[in-house]
């Protein structure tokens, strides 16, 4: 079982909340545990237990791509990470608001 993990840091831009992030995960059939801390800003974790990344991390791209303002807020305010092979030695970084930021494929 791997973790694909969507920290969202909503204080980076209010147009939508964490609310309508899981709204939109819970429709496409996922449930994340979720994580809420404060580390210099508000943070939200969702995370996402699977057997197939692939799978899951295409799911979620499909269900940000068809809500297309919600997609864009998301790709504003989220880092999303993935296990690698290693488990959290060789995470993947699958998106980060800042776009400086090398992201790597599944």
């Amino acid at each position: 079982m791997k973790c694909l993990s969507i920290q969202l840091q909503p204080e980076l831009d209010t147009t939508f909340d964490e609310k309508d992030v899981i709204d939109l995960v819970r429709s496409i059939g996922r449930s994340p545990e979720i994580d809420i801390g404060d580390d210099n800003g508000k943070y939200i974790n969702l995370n996402f237990f699977t057997e197939n990344l692939r799978l899951l991390w295409d799911e979620l791209k499909t269900g940000f791509k068809k809500d297309k303002e919600l997609g864009k807020w998301i790709d504003k305010v989220a880092i999303i990470v993935c296990e690698g092979n290693s488990g959290w030695d060789d995470y993947l970084l699958l998106l980060h608001y800042d776009k400086s930021e090398a992201i790597d494929t599944l």
